[in-house]
């Protein structure tokens, strides 16, 4: 499993897939959100073709942790998948688009909890920024982008995985 107080790892899932049924966001305008309050829950129509991608930090044990970090694709982004709650499972639904046993399914607060959490999605389409604070289990997003040649590239460090500790 991968585990760490210092880094979020950040990789693509399924590329240039076409939904057979519709996908239900929770962002995919513009603007900052940063509260549970603040998500919009709206739908990326069956027929769609799209990109996946990941954003994991999770803490070894029960260690805590909080980082920031940017994402920027060379496709807009058209959906960011965070919620993880009783009733709607919006991370769990969309596991088909990753590596599904890699996954806890059905832990109430495996996304993002919104309360010391927060994303943005830039005015370009095209970054996220992310603040997140972790115990157990960690925070977690979805990323859905317009199919690209290369589809994403590390603010920091470069590899997989891109971190700034917050302080």
């Amino acid at each position: 499993m991968l585990t760490s107080s210092t880094t979020a790892f950040v990789w693509n899932e399924v590329q240039n897939y076409t939904l057979t049924s519709a996908l239900r966001v929770n962002a995919s305008a513009p603007g900052t959100y940063n509260s549970g309050a603040s998500l919009m829950n709206s739908f990326i129509s069956a027929g769609t073709t799209i990109s996946s991608h990941y954003i994991h930090f999770d803490s070894p044990a029960s260690a805590s942790g909080a980082i920031q970090g940017r994402v920027r694709f060379d496709q807009k982004i058209i959906g960011v998948i965070v919620t993880n709650v009783a009733g709607q499972r919006d991370l769990d639904d969309s596991d088909y688009l990753g590596a599904p046993t890699f996954f806890t399914s059905g832990v109430n607060a495996r996304g993002m909890e919104m309360l010391n959490d927060s994303f943005t999605i830039s005015a370009s389409g095209l970054v996220l920024d992310f603040s997140m604070t972790i115990s157990t289990p960690g925070d977690y997003i979805r990323v859905i982008t317009i199919p690209g040649a290369s589809t994403l590239s590390l603010a920091g460090a470069g590899l997989l995985a891109a971190a700034r500790r917050r302080r």
